[in-house]
Parts: structure tokens; sequence; C-alpha cells
């Protein structure tokens, strides 16, 4: 009988290691799996940083390049302008000297 009881004892004994061992192991992997988990966040933080970078910089650059058509077109108004302005220079000076300064109308004349 004795060897029996002692018989269980040392079976109850290898089933708390073994539950302690189970116990141990079920903690690495739910370590192991924290971790890898951590790790696959931040690596999809990471790519998600990149792509609205690069969203970001395509629309900069898009920007960039739609204010730089834009002043293009702006300047050739400008030279425009500009031309018409010189070509037409001695009339429009003449004409509000007449009009401004000697208060004569341009349609009486």
């Amino acid at each position: 009988m004795k060897g029996q009881i002692d018989e269980i004892i040392k079976i109850d004994e290898k089933t708390q290691i073994l539950v302690k061992e189970t116990e141990e192991k079920i903690e690495e992997l739910r370590e192991d799996f924290r971790k890898k988990a951590t790790d696959m966040e931040n690596k999809a933080i990471e790519d998600a940083k990149i792509t609205a970078q690069e969203e970001f910089d395509k629309i900069i650059n898009q920007s960039k390049a739609e204010a730089e058509k834009k002043e293009r077109e702006n300047r050739e108004k400008l030279k425009k302008v500009d031309l018409l302005y010189e070509k037409n220079k001695k009339y429009l000076i003449d004409k509000v000297f007449n009009e401004f300064i000697l208060n004569k109308d341009g349609n009486n004349e």
C-alpha cells in the first residue's frame, strides 16, 4: 500500500512539474506572440508613415507644378501687358495728361 501511495505521490509530483513546465511554455509563447504582434504593429505603422509621406510628397509636387505653371502663364500675360503698354505709352500718357491736367475730355476733341 505504501508503495502505491509513493507511486501516486510521484505521479502527482511529475504532474505538477509538467503543469508548471506547460504554463511556462505557454507564457513563453504568449510573450513571443506579444513581441511578434508589436513588431507587426510597428511595421504597419512605419509602412503607413511611408505611404502617407509618399502621398504627401505627391500632392506637394503636383501643387508646386501647378503653381509653377500658373506663374509661367502670369509672366507671359505680364509680358503681353508690358508690350502693349510700351506700344501705347505715349498715347496713354497724353490721354491722362489731357484729361486730368488740362481737363480736356477725350470725346470733345
